[in-house]
Order: C-alpha cells, then structure tokens, then sequence
C-alpha cells in the first residue's frame, strides 16, 4: 500500500509540472497572456525559489537545540594485581543547550530575511504584469499607427490617380502627379517604417511572456486600475511595499539581529551530561555540566564591526525611502498630465478627423483646393489622428508606472486575474 501511495503522489507531482509548464496558445487577450507570463517567467520562478529559501532558513533558525545529541563510548582492557583482568567500559550521552537566548536572535534575522524574500516575490509578480500591460499597450498602439499610415497610403493613392487624370485633361499642371506619386511613395515608406515598429513590439510582449504568442486581433488599449488614493497615501504604500525599501529595512532589521545574536553569544552555552562508568570493577553513575569560561573572546571585534554594518544599512534604508518617495511623486505628475491630455480629447474627434481625410480628397477632385494644400493638410490631419493615440497610450503607461511604483497591481478589477 505504501508503494502504491508513493507512485500515486509522484504521477501527481508529475501532472502537476505538465499543467504548469502547458503552453500558451499562439493568440491570447491581455488576460490570459498575463497569466502565461506568471507562469512561465524567469524572474518570478528565482523569486519564488529565494522564498522558499528564506523560509527553509527561518525554519532551521527555530531550531530549539543548537546541535545534536552526543554519544561517547568506551572501553578498556585492565590488568590487576594477581593477574586478574577486567573491561573497563563507559558511556555518556551530552547535549548543548543555549541560556543565552541566543534563538531568538536567530529567528528575528530569518524573519527579516524571509519578509523581503516574500516582498520580493510579489513585487516581481506585479512587475511581470506591468511588464506585459506596458508590452500589449505598445503593440496595439503599433497596430492602430500602422492602420493609420495604410489609410494614409491608400489615399496618397486615390490622390495621384486623380492628378494623373486631371493632368491628362488639362485641368491641372503637370508637377501635381510628381507631387501626389512622391507623397504615396512617401506614405508606402511610413507604413513600412510602422510595421518594423509593430514587429518589435510584439516581439517585445512574446519576450515579456516568455512565450512565442501575439495578442488577439483588434484587442484595445489595455484597462489598467486608476489611483484611488492620494498621493501621501501612494507614498506611505510605496514605503511599505516597495522590494527596495523592504530589502533596505529589513537588512537593517537583520543587522541589529545579528548583533544582538553577537551579543547573546557571549554567554556560553551550556553542556548537560549523564553517563554511566565501570572502572575498578566498581559502577559509576554520574552526571556532568560544562560551560566555557568567557575570558579571553568575548565577540568584542565582531559586535564593532556588525554595528558599522547596522549604521550603513540604516543609511541605505533612508535613501532608499527618499527615492520611493520622489518615484512616486514624479510618476502621479506624469500621470496626471496624461489624464489631463486624455480627458482633452473629445470623443468624436477621431471620426471628425477620419472623415476630413475624405473631406480634403473630395475637395480636390472638385477641385476648389490645389493639390499642395491637400497633400499638407492630410499631413496635419494624420499627425494629429497619431497625436491623440499617442495621448491614449501614453495614458495606459503612465497608469502602468505609477502602479508599478506604488507597489500596487496594475490590473484593473476585471483585468489581469
């Protein structure tokens, strides 16, 4: 039964692994893609690996002894007077036992240790999420400037076949079709230049999940969760939950651990004893208790030393809460100067824009507008389309940045989970 158990819990460890390590599918939204990336990225798997570590250090720092039980035996052979013999034997049985209350020291350094490891871990779990939010907001952003410049394309195009045609009729000079072909080769140029930036970027979010996958088609900008507090707020958060700050404190946590440790060491433990003898066809039943003599090394050099190590995490620690605080002050004026961009774009402006393309084309075939000011004005026109998604997604980062030096998720309440 024992046997059947022990194979039973391996084919399930084993489907375990093959569930997590199951691929992603090639085409996938924000959500799952986010998912994948948890599963499958490097960065958190070491993280969750220096957890576990720290809490297999804090386990062994609990330890009630500081060593194992020792067992000593012996055995003799003795002559005595007359030619008898005898076997001397003995055997004893000690344990070191710690009065200086030494495990505690050592369990509040783990605990110091094993909460930055668990900082650590969420934080780069959130990170991995922005990571992929910040990636899928750059590829549709690249998607929709490079349907844009095809737009673009597309009218260069009606725009030189209808100069070509006005040309042949006399309607309009000769140079007009030179300049319409030069601004469709111009555009075919642009869309070329747009796909080169779409191909990184997704190559981007494929290494962002850590997997060869392409967000789905026609996905929007990615919803990503608005502040909700104020800044002081945001700051006291980043303080507490920012892996540089908590690796900063808690190496100072450790430090004064360590020193009380260093401290608690000079008392000596103490060596409990019981044995039993037989010596000069005699029994002997006795007990024993040892303990070193402080004098000579009393951790005078090690506490000076820790205590410069103390001083310097100290240091460290108020730096790294002054850069948490100015990150987070400087990402919410980022963030507010992009909502304030957005929430300037009126809503119907992208379809007022879209349809003053076929506006100004129309124009030209009737001709009340030359040609020159048509060309310069679909210019302006799909400047200011790439404008206002610039703005959008420039929006998405910045609500991505903040959350990530918030220490907060970036995922919004239907997002990412």
């Amino acid at each position: 039964m024992r046997a059947l158990a022990a194979v039973l819990a391996a084919i399930a460890v084993v489907s375990d692994v093959h569930a997590q390590e199951a691929p992603c599918p090639p085409v996938a939204d924000v959500t799952l893609l986010v998912r994948c990336a948890q599963g499958s990225s490097e960065t958190l798997v070491r993280a969750r690996a220096g957890l576990d570590a720290a809490q297999a250090r804090r386990d062994i720092a609990s330890r009630l002894l500081p060593a194992n039980p020792s067992l000593e035996v012996g055995a003799g052979h003795r002559t005595i007077e007359g030619g008898a013999t005898d076997v001397d034997r003995s055997i004893e049985l000690s344990q070191q036992i710690e009065i200086g209350g030494q495990r505690g020291a050592r369990v509040d350094a783990a605990e110091a240790e094993l909460l930055a490891a668990r900082a650590s871990a969420d934080a780069t779990e959130r990170l991995v999420a922005a990571e992929v939010l910040a990636a899928a907001a750059r590829v549709v952003e690249g998607r929709q400037a490079l349907s844009l410049v095809r737009e673009q394309r597309d009218a260069a195009a009606r725009l030189a076949e209808v100069s070509r045609a006005r040309a042949g009729k006399g309607m309009a000079a000769p140079f007009e079709s030179e300049l319409a072909e030069a601004a469709r080769i111009q555009a075919l140029r642009e869309e070329r230049t747009r796909a080169l930036d779409l191909s990184e970027a997704e190559g981007l979010l494929a290494a962002a999940v850590g997997s060869d996958v392409q967000l789905a088609a026609g996905a929007p900008l990615p919803s990503v969760a608005q502040p909700l507090l104020a800044i002081s707020e945001m700051e006291r958060n980043a303080i507490e939950r920012q892996p540089e700050v908590v690796a900063a404190k808690s190496e100072v946590e450790a430090a004064l651990a360590r020193a009380a440790l260093l401290r608690r060491e000079r008392i000596p433990d103490l060596t409990i004893a019981a044995g039993y003898k037989h010596e000069e066809q005699a029994d002997v039943i006795g007990g024993r208790l040892s303990i070193p003599l402080p004098l000579v090394r009393r951790n005078q050099g090690e506490i000076a030393e820790q205590e410069a190590r103390t001083a310097q995490a100290a240091a460290r620690f108020r730096q790294a809460e002054l850069r948490a605080r100015l990150s987070v002050r400087a990402a919410y004026a980022s963030w507010q100067r992009a909502q304030d961009a957005v929430k300037g774009i009126p809503d119907d402006l992208e379809s007022r824009l879209r349809a003053d393309v076929e506006s100004l084309r129309q124009a030209y075939e009737r001709g009340t507008l030359q040609l020159p000011l048509v060309l310069a004005s679909l210019r302006e026109v799909q400047a200011a389309r790439r404008t206002v998604l610039e703005a959008r997604t420039e929006a998405v980062l910045a609500s991505i940045e903040l959350a990530r030096v918030t220490a907060s998720s970036p995922c919004s309440s239907g997002g990412c989970r």
